[in-house]
């Protein structure tokens, strides 16, 4: 006969389970714990940035806009932030695309009536694009108001234009650089990641571009077909 006592044997069973059942608790708590790090990481991240966004907002306070545009051209750090985070910056804005399409026709200076909300309206239509492709890089990006003042800013270097020939390469090339920054830093990706948005953006465009030069010569060849096969 064995020794055991009766329903020790159950005790131990039960014991054993006991012991076990902890293990699996306490994985589930270190689960848990991970989570709300992640999670107060996070809050505490976004707290950071918003923090920034009014330092920026208070120090820009009563800053002119040729100071904001001096800054832009020398790609001063935080200026895509302080010009984007500034209401007062839309009309600043506004001003520049103005004054940059006026020096950069100045010997042409009727068309400007022309030029101007056309810039603004590429202007307008790049910066949802730029909002929208840059969430393929970041999890979060900044209202469109902010895209658009950037923006504005950044096409100052398209007075540059007044200067025959290479001032417009120049310029252009210059426009193309401010536009990659402000995507960068709005967005907070790397300049290379600024750089595949500008690409897809660009390719968009030129889609619109062909498809539209194709619908228009259609047309124009549909019309001049009865008189070019004599019908």
């Amino acid at each position: 006969m064995s020794n055991v006592p009766e329903g020790t044997g159950d005790a131990a069973q039960a014991g054993d389970a006991g012991s076990q059942a902890p293990a699996g608790n306490v994985l589930n708590e270190a689960e848990k714990e991970r989570i709300r790090s992640e999670e107060i990481h996070s809050a505490e991240e976004r707290r950071y940035r918003e923090d920034v966004r009014r330092e920026i907002r208070r120090e820009a306070r009563g800053r002119t806009t040729w100071a904001r545009v001096v800054a832009m051209l020398q790609l001063e750090p935080g200026i895509s932030d302080e010009i984007a985070s500034d209401p007062n910056s839309t009309n600043q804005g506004l001003l520049v695309v103005a004054v940059a399409n006026a020096v950069a026709y100045l010997l042409l200076l009727p068309i400007v009536v022309v030029t101007i909300p056309v810039s603004i309206a590429f202007i307008a239509i790049n910066a949802g694009l730029y909002s929208l492709l840059s969430r393929l890089f970041a999890s979060e990006v900044p209202e469109y108001s902010h895209w658009f003042r950037a923006l504005l800013y950044a096409t100052a270097p398209s007075a540059l234009g007044i200067v025959p020939i290479i001032g417009s390469l120049v310029g252009g090339i210059y426009v193309v650089v401010l536009n990659v920054v402000v995507i960068r830093d709005l967005a907070r990706i790397t300049t290379g990641a600024a750089i595949v948005v500008w690409l897809i953006v660009l390719l968009l465009a030129l889609i619109v571009i062909a498809v539209a030069g194709l619908w228009l010569g259609l047309a124009a060849f549909l019309q001049q077909m009865p008189t070019v096969f004599n019908f």
